[in-house]
């Protein structure tokens, strides 16, 4: 099992369009949703995804049921930990700290030198972007801005723990309104990686689909606030495909959910689901080129970047096997090991 992706594979080709990866947090894949009656009939889901030239990929899983390493996989196309690697004690070597300390060069780095392709990032309340020599972000504070160039400066250091408690004034939806009147000039060559902390919790969709930064959490109603804005996304995202589209038809999107999602065990049997496998059935749809509709789509987080970069040209490059790791945070005394699942 790859753990690093072989970037003598990868080749800047002249066949240049933007790829976006779009990150939906918690997104569910759409078989879920419909047992869960979040939305009311997939196929009328997946009829306007299609007019809006938006494939759908079916049985589409996460390889990690946790962000920090889901994202991590995403962008080097392999596995940053396997059941084997030595026990972790921080997310160091993991998103989104692997892009932002820039002196630690990474398989990642290695693909944005390989294709020359200049990376975007526009993050959220969990994970800001933060400029460096790879990155540019989209959204940008200048407060942020001078605080985050401090930060990168101790990683390493015990004190980074002192920067959590540094009050910054940030809404936890930024990100939807940028991607909603989305403007930024980009290049033909660019990645943009967007992060969008939705539709699990913090929720900031009503029924109408306005933006809340003081919605009421009360637990009886968490289906339904998840229910707004897993449709309320679904309606953004397609609004955002169409306009890059205008842009360049030949610009790839990439939208998924980094993990899925589950609700209590009550609701999950309800359903006749499995709590802990529905944190790997997440949301994949995606627009490519023509010339690329005849590749094989992936069927999980690890492989998406290899499919783009196949898609512009790179036919060496081949998908690896997709496995899923049930992982853990800092407060489980497995916190620091994944387990592959059988």
């Amino acid at each position: 099992y790859l753990s690093t992706l072989n970037t003598n594979l990868i080749n800047e080709i002249n066949n240049k369009e933007a790829i976006f990866f779009i990150i939906l947090d918690g997104m569910m894949s759409l078989d879920n949703a419909e047992k869960l009656n979040i939305v009311k009939n997939k196929n009328e889901i997946l009829k306007i995804l299609e007019k809006n030239d938006l494939k759908y990929r079916k049985n589409f899983t996460s390889n990690y049921d946790a962000s920090y390493l889901s994202i991590a996989s995403l962008l080097q196309g392999a596995y940053p930990v396997l059941e084997t690697s030595e026990r972790y004690y921080n997310r160091d070597k993991f998103f989104p700290v692997f892009i932002l300390d820039q002196g630690k060069d990474n398989s990642f780095f290695q693909i944005l030198r390989k294709t020359n392709k200049d990376f975007n990032w526009l993050g959220n309340s969990w994970a800001y972007c933060q400029d460096n020599l790879y990155i540019k972000c989209v959204n940008s504070k200048k407060t942020l801005k001078f605080f985050n160039k401090v930060q990168l400066f101790y990683f390493d250091s015990i004190f980074i723990y002192l920067f959590n408690f540094y009050p910054i004034d940030k809404k936890n939806y930024d990100t939807i309104d940028i991607i909603k009147n989305f403007d930024v000039k980009f290049d033909k060559n660019d990645i943009f990686l967007i992060h969008i902390l939705s539709p699990h919790p913090p929720y900031v969709f009503n029924k109408n689909c306005d933006l809340k930064d003081n919605i009421k959490f009360e637990k009886n109603l968490e289906v339904e606030y998840y229910k707004y804005a897993y449709n309320c996304l679904i309606k953004i995202i397609i609004n955002f495909s169409n306009k890059i589209n205008d842009i360049n038809k030949n610009n790839m999107i990439f939208v998924l959910g980094d993990h899925g999602w589950s609700f209590s065990k009550k609701i999950m049997n309800d359903h006749k689901l499995d709590p802990e496998d529905s944190r790997f059935k997440t949301f994949f749809s995606y627009k490519i080129p023509n010339r690329c509709n005849k590749l094989n789509p992936p069927n999980s987080i690890v492989n998406a970047i290899r499919f783009a970069f196949i898609c512009q040209g790179n036919d060496e490059l081949k998908y690896i096997e997709d496995l899923q790791f049930k992982t853990f945070y800092e407060n489980d005394k497995n916190y620091g090991k994944v387990f592959l699942r059988k």
